[in-house]
């Protein structure tokens, strides 16, 4: 993104205090593009969902919406803290406690990152060093007026402009802040808790509360220059059953106009200069406008709850340009760059749409839901997830990343998985999460395609039958082969791979161990059938292992790259061996076949690093 993208802290005047003429405020990065909310980024957008640069587990939920500036990702944590993370590689620079979850954006200027925890306190903290300026604290958060409006998973993210900031807290104030010092300038009492992230525009504050109301305060002062009652401020929550009245989203400033959602399942654009009504959308579904609307182009582009959709109104009259389904509530603010829409859903998906007409461009499984706006940098986009994960997608020249399962039914009488009538039952379950079904031809054309353009990939052996034409002319050289070291994944969950040996009319007739080394170079000859103990190692449950679970013995852990899970004597039990791709990419052993309370496990491991964060 960088400090060009931030256009509304260039707009610093040069101040007068005391006859001393001060230099102008350092630009800042902020949350949704800079003051006034527009949502757009300068940065240029991923073409193709490329693949995980890197990922991020915290101890607690990530809500705070990432903010990119200098190189680094700036973010809050749900474990108290504020985090700078280098965007190249996701290594910690430095971690500073705040005591208290953030579920708000941060703001960066040159010097110093601002940070508002879950009640509203404001932090102010070094950007290099990460140790405390100074600290506002507030008084405690201000009662529903209902008491069950719920769903209160984001802060008010601070605005900066010149050297004040602006956020709201759950003690229903506004409070403006000079950024070199700490010192409240003033605040301003509303009735309810303030979500809303405050937009400035021209010297005024635009902010909305829990009590229903959007107020423009002045800069300078905080004094009122005028009020809008949303429809909601007249509803009574409880009569619904849930909450229609407070305004979460913070607004967005364009032209003559203020944008901002409701609770009150409507859009408002509202005079900038009187707060007059000018036009309200209601598309009769009762659902919450949470997000900050993005407006490019002429079109509000904003997502709402329970209707599980995002839309495109017009800026002009509020009419309906597109509708798209988003297949579960939206939080997220949308964040447009280049044409494309990024934004999260409460499913655990990013979505990329067409800004234009609301075509679904590509979309993405996360690993949990996610509320936060996504940051850009120039091919990389950053989001957090429920799951405390945060997440690095980098543009690759490869193309979209694929899974699949192998499955091919003319191979039954040499498959040990076909044999237990385990292949056919784990590739549905398998397709039913969306994975490719290939039979044999397809799987050496999968593989030969993935080896010439590097996509992203993986395949889950359902039938643990190695086509011999991938392994000519021999194991360490044939498609197979050149498939993992281009950074291809093929995860067997059977028997050891070509360790059996069949007659003329396909029937076992002996085992042959030294067969498996020649395909995955690791030996096999520790490995014994008899059942023991197999709990995952850290590295395991990043890639989706859980619990523990009866398995075979494993081998040797030094002969992997590594270990996802280990038996009772320490062995590899489950592992990666890499073949010089990429992390994650290799041969994947994960001897579940006959554990089908398992097979969830399978698809989390097949997809680890490539649709979901490891």
């Amino acid at each position: 993104m960088g400090w060009t993208a931030v256009v509304g802290a260039l707009a610093a005047i040069v101040m007068q205090q005391g006859g001393t003429q001060q230099a102008p405020a350092p630009p800042v990065a902020m949350f949704a593009g800079g003051p006034a909310h527009t949502g757009v980024s300068a940065a240029r957008p991923l073409a193709v969902p490329g693949r995980v640069r890197w990922s991020l587990r915290m101890d607690g939920p990530v809500r705070s919406s990432p903010v990119i500036a200098g190189g680094s990702v700036w973010v809050g944590g749900g474990d108290g803290a504020l985090y700078r993370v280098r965007l190249s590689d996701g290594h910690v620079v430095w971690r500073h406690d705040l005591g208290r979850p953030v579920q708000a954006a941060p703001a960066v200027d040159d010097q110093t990152v601002y940070a508002v925890d879950v009640d509203g306190a404001i932090s102010a903290v070094g950007r290099d060093d990460g140790a405390l300026r100074w600290h506002v604290r507030v008084g405690p958060a201000l009662p529903w007026a209902w008491g069950g409006e719920g769903w209160d998973y984001l802060g008010s993210s601070p605005v900066v402009v010149g050297h004040t900031l602006v956020a709201g807290a759950g003690d229903g104030v506004v409070r403006a802040v000079d950024t070199r010092s700490g010192e409240v300038l003033w605040s301003v009492a509303t009735g309810g808790r303030v979500r809303s992230s405050p937009a400035v525009a021209d010297g005024v504050v635009y902010v909305g509360s829990a009590d229903g109301i959007v107020r423009a305060l002045r800069l300078e002062d905080g004094s009122e220059v005028w009020s809008f009652r949303t429809e909601g401020h007249t509803l009574d929550s409880a009569a619904f059953g849930f909450d229609r009245r407070t305004v979460t989203g913070g607004p967005t400033v364009v032209g003559d106009r203020v944008l901002v959602g409701s609770r009150d399942a409507r859009m408002y654009a509202l005079d900038r200069a009187t707060g007059r009504t000018l036009w309200a959308e209601d598309d009769s579904s009762s659902a919450w406008v949470i997000a900050t609307p993005a407006v490019v182009d002429g079109r509000v582009i904003f997502g709402r709850s329970s209707s599980a959709k995002v839309q495109a109104l017009s800026l002009v009259d509020g009419a309906l340009l597109w509708e798209a389904a988003a297949g579960a509530l939206v939080f997220s603010s949308a964040t447009v760059a280049g044409g494309t829409a990024f934004l999260t859903t409460g499913g655990g998906a990013l979505l990329a749409l067409d800004a234009a007409t609301g075509e679904r461009r590509w979309s993405r499984r996360l690993d949990g839901p996610s509320w936060t706006t996504p940051a850009l940098a120039d091919g990389v986009l950053v989001v957090g997830t429920d799951a405390g994960t945060l997440l690095a997608l980098e543009e690759a020249e490869a193309g979209q990343p694929r899974v699949a399962v192998f499955q091919d039914s003319t191979l039954f009488q040499a498959s040990i998985t076909a044999r237990r009538g385990i292949d056919t039952r784990l590739a549905r379950q398998l397709t039913a999460r969306g994975h490719e079904r290939l039979d044999r031809a397809g799987l050496v054309r999968f593989l030969e395609e993935r080896t010439r353009d590097g996509a992203p990939s993986a395949v889950v052996m359902a039938t643990d039958v190695i086509p011999p034409e991938l392994l000519e002319p021999g194991p360490d050289t044939g498609p197979l082969r050149q498939y993992l070291e281009r950074g291809g994944r093929i995860v067997w969950v059977g028997d050891p791979p070509r360790w059996a040996l069949w007659d003329p009319e396909a029937q076992r007739f002996g085992l042959d161990i030294v067969r498996a080394r020649e395909v995955t170079d690791v030996d096999h000859a520790p490995w014994v059938s008899d059942a023991r103990v197999h709990r995952p190692t850290p590295a395991g449950v990043a890639w989706g292992l859980e619990g523990w679970w009866i398995g075979p013995g494993g081998v040797d852990p030094t002969a992997v790259t590594t270990v996802l899970a280990s038996d009772e004597e320490g062995r590899a039990a489950a592992w990666v061996k890499s073949f010089g791709g990429p992390p994650g990419s290799g041969w994947v052993w994960l001897p579940v076949a006959t554990e089908e309370r398992l097979w969830p496990a399978v698809a989390r491991v097949a997809e680890a690093g490539i649709l979901v964060a490891f």
